[in-house]
């Protein structure tokens, strides 16, 4: 038998000893990671509250003529915060857009609209649909509309 020396024997079972403490803190490690990286369901967006959308201007059935402009003003107050508006002007009959803009609400929970349109080109009557449409962080719409007619 070799001489070993007590120094020697020391080492080698304090690496054994680290080693063991090595070989137990991964796998706890990992099993602790895997445990507490279970799926997360409440990454759903909540149930919808329903935006209110108050059309002041133009009331229904306002008649415009060539020359004239249609405004659009009201508000829309939405608590699941609002990402846009959009206003849509279309022929009712024939579902021509004569006009839309979509504008970004800055993320608030109501926005004022203003919007306008010079009103052109009308050679006969027809009924018009203004549309509003709003849009909150979790891309839920609502849309509230109100019927005009343009006069030559």
């Amino acid at each position: 038998m070799y001489p070993v020396s007590r120094n020697f024997i020391f080492c080698t079972f304090k690496k054994i000893y680290q080693m063991k403490k090595t070989s137990f803190a991964v796998p706890l490690f990992s099993f602790l990671l895997f445990v507490s990286c279970k799926k997360d369901d409440n990454n759903n967006p909540p149930a919808d509250t329903a935006a209110v959308i108050t059309i002041t201007v133009p009331t229904a059935n306002a008649r415009y003529t060539n020359g004239s402009t249609v405004e659009v003003r009201g508000n829309i107050n939405d608590a699941d915060i609002l990402k846009n508006a959009k206003v849509e002007i279309k022929n009712k009959t024939s579902g021509a857009v004569l006009y839309t803009q979509t504008t970004l609400t800055g993320n608030v929970p109501v926005y004022t609209f203003n919007w306008s349109w010079p009103v052109s080109g009308v050679t006969v009557s027809f009924t018009v649909t203004v549309k509003i449409t709003s849009t909150d962080q979790f891309d839920y719409q609502t849309t509230k509309e109100v019927d005009i007619i343009f006069d030559p």
